[in-house]
């Protein structure tokens, strides 16, 4: 059965996106479909299909997100999500930029005029939607800060096991504050490897340990995955402080990707919505020069993803000296 669809003119994959939607609202009732603006991340772009089911398809049945999961994998240019209407409103009211910028602000491409569903997201309030968002940020990078900066007390006492275990919570609790804010739903779980496999398709830089492509024969990354069960159940662990010292680097570029990732999407937003000069939400994070005049966000923003590469960089060139000096 074919459905009314309302893709933008300018979408140069219609007759595709056209014939998956057919397929997903042959199998599914849904009430509403957005399409986002183009994504660009990393080496990656693509639009989010974002499918609202009817009330009725609460729980969404886990058939059927499989099958999208699969379906996903055969159009790379798409990342397709669905949601019911209470996850997208609780998603909400944190501030969720994911369903501001790709429903309230997307491309509404099907609604069923008979569906239950109450939210309407385009007349939204999206100002307090951005301000929920703030806040929400504030409140989760301040519980990853605290992980990060117990992690670093517990390093120069020399334990660690344990400085090594609040280092993963603060990257679990990084994933998963991204994860809601800017992909609607965190994937519930405490491995790390999970959260980037999960974010990977949507975020391809936010990719901690990078020297190995193969996750499952990264040290570091399985030493700070076995940390949380060490800690949770009393094994056996042990690791010296270089390696710690590894993770945290690993940890401080991580922190900085996240609040580069939500600024951007952040700044989107607010631009879409007021207009006007850019601006970062947090006073505090503007980045000053030495005459204490406030740099333009935006140049903020590049000198933070420079100073990310410069740290991988000079990990690098340690790398070399310490290959050199073992080899005289």
């Amino acid at each position: 059965m074919q459905y009314y669809k309302n893709i933008p003119e300018n979408y140069t994959e219609k007759e595709e996106l056209s014939k998956l939607i057919d397929s997903i609202l042959n199998v599914i009732t849904i009430d509403a479909i957005f399409l986002s603006q183009e994504q660009r991340e990393g080496y990656l772009s693509y639009h989010i299909l974002t499918f609202i089911a009817d009330i009725d398809n609460n729980p969404i049945p886990h058939e059927v997100l499989s099958w999208l999961s699969r379906l996903g994998k055969s159009h790379p240019k798409l990342r397709i999500r669905i949601y019911t209407e209470e996850q997208s409103e609780i998603a909400l009211s944190r501030g969720s930029l994911y369903f501001l910028e790709h429903c309230c602000l997307g491309h509404t491409v099907h609604v069923r005029s008979e569906g239950g569903n109450l939210l309407d997201y385009p007349e939204m309030n999206l100002g307090n939607i951005l301000k929920r968002a703030i806040r929400y940020q504030a409140s989760e990078m301040e519980k990853v800060g605290t992980f990060a900066h117990t992690a670093d007390i517990l390093i120069r006492e020399g334990n660690h096991a344990i400085a090594t275990f609040n280092m993963h919570q603060a990257f679990e609790l990084g994933f998963r504050f991204l994860e809601r804010i800017c992909m609607g739903k965190a994937r519930v779980t405490h491995s790390i490897i999970s959260h980037i496999n999960y974010c990977q398709r949507y975020f391809p830089t936010l990719r901690p340990f990078p020297k190995t492509t193969d996750m499952e024969n990264n040290e570091l990354l399985l030493l700070l995955e076995h940390s949380y069960s060490v800690a949770r159940y009393g094994n056996e662990f042990e690791l010296d402080r270089a390696q710690t010292i590894s993770i945290q680097k690993e940890l401080r570029i991580f922190i900085g990707s996240l609040e580069a990732i939500f600024n951007r999407h952040y700044e989107n937003c607010r631009m879409r919505i007021e207009g006007g000069e850019t601006r970062l939400p947090q006073k505090n994070r503007d980045d000053k020069c030495s005459h204490g005049n406030v740099i333009e966000p935006s140049i903020g923003q590049r000198l933070r993803e420079i100073e990310i590469d410069h740290l991988r960089f000079m990990e690098k060139v340690q790398e070399l000296k310490e290959l050199q000096t073992n080899g005289q």
